[in-house]
């Protein structure tokens, strides 16, 4: 096309050119406005977590999942934990950590009876397609239980983000916790360092302890989601009085794995280390 005829061209279809943005701009408003309807799901709290002991600190698992279509944006989904203040106290610090990189912690309002934290995703958006991500905070035996003690998860969305239970699942779960007095003698081992690195498939495990005196192993366990957790290896406590240093290597080909150690006691005791993870990417290696 000469430059003559393009010069007319554009006055000729120089309005469209003049809306094209707006028209584009139109039809991305549309598609938010009708990307609203979200399901936040409170899927679980540590569902393998059964019992501690009356002056023993664990950490929980809590994990949360969008099942909608639409992405949840950033501040607009918030999570309720009510955990008994009779049978239990908060961790001291609470040791809040998120998985994900989307929840932070608010706060909590306790009473006599029960503690009442809050949670947002202030961190970033959730994405659809039911992702699962999951954050972890510490709370401490404080009263031995009769029986089983509810800690209840409840989840809630505002400002634009409207809710649609898409799957059928309601927006709230519980688990059971037990306090037993048969759990109070404080674990020997004592983990000073936990971390986790990359090398191309590998992950690579280390950990070290500032004492030892009654450790049967370490358990490696490994999970695609940081909610269910399966043996993968094991490695043997040294016992030194003045604590030791541990490596472990696990092939993970590419994508995220999620990793903790049980740590198990000579007499049966069990503890586990926090949950840590790591993204690996393999490499592929030309010959020469």
């Amino acid at each position: 096309m000469s430059l003559k005829n393009f010069i007319a061209f554009k006055r000729r279809h120089s309005f469209i050119l003049l809306l094209l943005p707006l028209l584009l701009l139109i039809a991305t408003l549309k598609m938010e406005a009708q990307c609203t309807d979200v399901d936040l799901q409170a899927v679980s709290i540590d569902p393998g977590l059964t019992a501690i002991g009356k002056g023993q600190t664990t950490s929980i698992t809590v994990v949360m999942k969008n099942n909608s279509a639409c992405p949840i944006p950033v501040g607009e989904a918030t999570a309720q934990i009510t955990v008994s203040a009779v049978y239990f106290d908060l961790g001291n610090p609470i040791n809040f950590r998120d998985i994900c990189g989307q929840w932070v912690y608010l706060g909590a309002i306790s009473n006599a009876k029960q503690h009442n934290l809050f949670f947002r995703n202030n961190g970033g958006t959730i994405p659809p397609a039911g992702k699962f991500c999951s954050f972890h905070f510490d709370i401490k035996g404080k009263t031995v239980t009769p029986s089983g003690v509810a800690i209840t998860l409840a989840s809630s969305l505002s400002g634009d983000a409207k809710t649609a239970d898409v799957n059928g699942s309601n927006q709230s779960t519980s688990t059971e916790l037990y306090v037993k007095a048969s759990a109070t003698v404080v674990i020997p081992t004592m983990l000073s360092d936990f971390n986790i690195t990359a090398k191309d498939c590998d992950a690579l495990l280390s950990w070290k302890t500032v004492s030892e005196n009654n450790v049967e192993s370490f358990d490696i366990e490994y999970g695609t989601n940081g909610l269910k957790f399966d043996k993968i290896g094991a490695v043997q406590g040294k016992n030194n009085a003045e604590g030791s240093a541990y490596d472990y290597v696990k092939d993970q080909g590419n994508g995220k794995g999620y990793y903790r150690l049980k740590i198990i006691e000579r007499d049966g005791k069990i503890s586990y280390s926090k949950i840590g993870s790591i993204d690996t990417k393999c490499i592929i290696k030309k010959g020469f």
